[in-house]
């Protein structure tokens, strides 16, 4: 398709694109939109979603409700997971990734959470790194070197 820049100008979709931006879209419009939009990236599989995680952090810093409820709720299910394998207080976690990692949108606000927790929160901007460190703290458990672990 064609956009308004001329021959060969994408055309822009979504809030705020465009010339008449999305705060001017009919209702009707946004619905149209998101019946599009959602069975498209819904379809995709979940490893091809995280290339998405930029753009909603970047909405999110922006303060784009939408964006950090999305933020909010993969915060809640983060937080739920680590719950269920029932963490003893003092355990050692480690973060990483686009999203946890140190400089990552949801660090501090999950940090806060699993110190909560009583745990302790290792954020690394390398998850190989982090993976050896974690390696290295059990083997040198005096209850993994008894085999007792």
């Amino acid at each position: 398709m064609e956009g308004a820049g001329g021959a060969g100008a994408p055309r822009r979709y979504g809030p705020g694109r465009g010339a008449a931006g999305a705060s001017r879209w009919s209702r009707a419009r946004r619905e149209a939109f998101r019946t599009r939009l959602l069975p498209t990236v819904m379809a995709q599989p979940p490893v091809a979603l995280a290339r998405l995680a930029p753009l909603v952090a970047e909405a999110a810093r922006r303060k784009d409700p939408v964006a950090t409820a999305i933020l909010r709720e993969a915060m809640d299910h983060l937080t739920a997971a680590v719950r269920a394998l029932d963490p003893r207080p003092g355990e050692r976690i480690v973060v990483t990734g686009g999203l946890l990692g140190p400089d990552g949108p949801l660090a501090a606000p999950l940090t806060g959470r699993l110190e909560g927790l009583g745990l302790t929160v290792d954020r690394v901007a390398d998850g190989c790194r982090g993976a050896v460190a974690l390696a290295r703290l059990g083997h040198g458990s005096p209850s993994h070197a008894a085999g007792t672990s």
